[in-house]
């Protein structure tokens, strides 16, 4: 980042549930993106959050629920950058930028027109996974809302499947 912007800060956690926050400086965020998925546990969310990196000394000295465990010495901790701060005043020049950096926030979810995901599913079925994924991900559902549609349907014994679901070829067959 430009040394310009070394007096805008931002307020950073964790991930999103996170309590714990801290001020940090936008120029030393690397990496700002949209994501669905958190940094140390990786938790997944329902929606598109900003997220960056920041060295690891960095966050397990400032945010209390980072332990730096995952630090190999070569790597960063993702944290996310709280949209809520961002309308303070304090910060919303630092967040403002952050969100240039990062682009358009992707859509999460289905486009209006489309069906459920599972409802898709069960009127492909029996379809291999690949096809499957093929023929969603181009009618416009993401491949994550897929995989939690396959999910779904399997917990509510909708469909079974011909090899574990984390085999990359397996066939799905309606119940």
């Amino acid at each position: 980042m430009d040394d310009h912007y070394d007096d805008l800060k931002v307020i950073i956690r964790r991930d999103k549930g996170s309590i714990y926050g801290a001020e940090y400086s936008v120029n030393k965020i690397a990496g700002v993106k949209w994501d669905r998925i958190s940094g140390g546990v990786n938790k997944s969310h329902s929606d598109y959050y900003l997220y960056g990196y920041i060295p690891y000394s960095d966050a397990a000295e400032l945010l209390a629920d980072c332990s730096g465990q995952h630090d190999f010495g070569d790597n960063d901790a993702k944290i996310y950058i709280s949209s809520a701060n961002g309308k303070n005043p304090e910060y919303r020049e630092g967040y403002k930028m952050l969100l240039e950096e990062a682009g358009p926030k992707p859509s999460s979810s289905r486009k209006s027109s489309l069906p459920p995901c599972t409802k898709r599913i069960l009127e492909l079925a029996p379809i291999s996974r690949e096809e499957l994924f093929k023929q969603l991900n181009n009618e416009g559902y993401t491949s994550y809302r897929i995989s939690g549609a396959i999910s779904q349907l399997i917990k509510t014994n909708r469909i079974h499947l011909d090899a574990p679901m984390m085999s990359p070829k397996y066939t799905i067959h309606k119940v």
